[in-house]
């Protein structure tokens, strides 16, 4: 069973001036949301290689909207690139994040559309003078009574240098499941950057190479 919480890695939004929130390239979540009204786009490319030492390049595109000052929604399409699919689109998946206390504590949900199992992920988010961080504590629910779920974490940290961002992060599930990641972000202008990690993960010790923007609107 796959860690869910990467697929919804895609709808996670930028960090505003003042507020503490996570992006691209983390798959942590952060407790902001989206502002009422507004909208958030990312696109993402990912190169990895995985368990037979096969080459796997895929992308990811999501859009978010805030629902309320309290509530967001989020929607991510998954794209094989190699090894090509017959269908390259993946399923859709859904995410709806409300938050308990304003950009500290947060929680959602998530659902891959036609799958019975579900994400449910506490988020807390905390500014420690110019170091961001961000704490995740999660359940993976198979929906299903005969099968066990997995429980799942992710902590990242964010520091500002001037345009650029270091950012870095551990997150993984039950079973030993999960990678470590440092990246970088660079912003254009104020609602909009580029990001790029690298990721090794915990089992394989395999590389993956993640690459993409965020733009809020």
């Amino acid at each position: 069973m796959k860690l869910k919480a990467v697929l919804f890695s895609a709808v996670l939004i930028c960090a505003g001036a003042a507020r503490a929130q996570a992006a691209y390239p983390l798959a942590t979540d952060d407790a902001g949301t989206v502002s009422q009204g507004g909208y958030e786009l990312e696109a993402g490319y990912d190169s990895a290689k995985d368990a037979e030492n096969l080459s796997n390049q895929s992308s990811a595109f999501s859009f978010k909207h805030g629902v309320t000052e309290k509530m967001d929604l989020g929607l991510a399409l998954p794209y094989q690139i190699h090894p090509a699919d017959a269908e390259k689109l993946g399923a859709a998946s859904l995410a709806l994040k409300f938050s308990l206390v304003k950009d500290i504590v947060a929680v959602a949900l998530s659902n891959e559309l036609g799958e019975k199992d579900y994400f449910l992920n506490a988020i807390f988010s905390k500014a420690f003078s110019a170091v961001k961080l961000h704490v995740n504590a999660g359940y993976l629910s198979t929906g299903d009574e005969t099968a066990k779920g997995a429980g799942s974490y992710g902590l990242a940290l964010e520091y500002p240098l001037g345009k650029f961002e270091a950012v870095g992060e551990v997150q993984g599930q039950e079973g030993g499941e999960g990678d470590a990641l440092a990246g970088l972000r660079y912003r254009i202008r104020e609602t909009l950057f580029v990001a790029g990690g690298l990721a090794r993960d915990f089992k394989s010790g395999h590389a993956r190479l993640t690459a993409g923007l965020h733009f809020e609107f």
